[in-house]
């Protein structure tokens, strides 16, 4: 008997011991999100960059070289595009939705409920 109770709290001891919690930390960090989404226009043969944050929308209108424009329907030239305007978009300067072609406009798209859209030019 006394070997059956020696034995039952060793394995007692061994299990609360392997069982132990870490504290859990909370960091309490906000989630944070970004959208960026490319589109190439066909009638004005600019690239359009559409970036999402909350409900902050931006719209860029970049111009392509002619290098670009004759490379654009390829994944490798559309990449080179889109990688040299990213690189850009600090660069660029605020504009009047009213001097922004139309067809770029639309392709802008509208802000999320309760949002603004900003257009910017390369």
């Amino acid at each position: 008997m006394k070997g059956f109770l020696a034995v039952a709290c060793l394995i007692s001891v061994c299990y609360t011991q392997s069982t132990t919690k870490h504290p859990h930390m909370h960091t309490h960090e906000p989630n944070e999100s970004e959208s960026i989404t490319f589109a190439y226009s066909g009638m004005t043969h600019d690239l359009i960059v559409k970036q999402r944050v909350g409900k902050t929308y931006n719209c860029y209108v970049a111009d392509l070289t002619p290098e670009e424009e004759k490379h654009i329907h390829t994944d490798a030239g559309l990449r080179s595009a889109e990688l040299r305007v990213l690189g850009q978009l600090s660069s660029a300067t605020m504009e009047d939705m009213a001097m922004i072609d139309a067809h770029n406009v639309k392709l802008c798209g509208h802000a999320p409920h309760n949002g603004t859209v900003t257009y910017y030019v390369l």
